[in-house]
Order: structure tokens, then sequence, then C-alpha cells
């Protein structure tokens, strides 16, 4: 998912960076690693999901052994 600014120059809208853990505000704050953790839509449910994988996985404690 990509986040949407608004463009001071024209109004409208603007694709921004990709929305993270952290954006969503579900108390993820705590976690160092929530600003790395992408989040995409699942199909089948049409919720937020953070799928395993992503950066924020990789390098932190919570994901070893993944």
């Amino acid at each position: 998912m990509i986040t949407l600014t608004e463009n001071p120059e024209h109004g409208g809208l603007i694709p921004g960076k990709f929305l993270t853990e952290v954006d969503l505000g579900s108390g993820a704050e705590a976690e160092s690693e929530a600003a790395w953790k992408t989040v995409l839509l699942d199909a089948a449910s049409g919720k937020p999901v953070v799928p395993n994988g992503s950066m924020g996985f990789r390098y932190a404690d919570s994901g070893a052994g993944r």
C-alpha cells in the first residue's frame, strides 16, 4: 500500500511512501522494527496485513528463526 499526500502546487493527491506497520497506529510504535514492516491488503479478507519477510523481520530479534 502507498500513502497519499496533498500536492501543495496543484491540489489533489500524489503518491507518498509505502505504508508501514507504525503508520497503522496499532501500538507497534514500541517496536523499533515496525517502521520497516510494510503493509499489504489481504485479498481474501480485505484487511491490512504485515507479511513475514519484510525488512523489519530480517534484522530484528522478533524475526529470529523465521
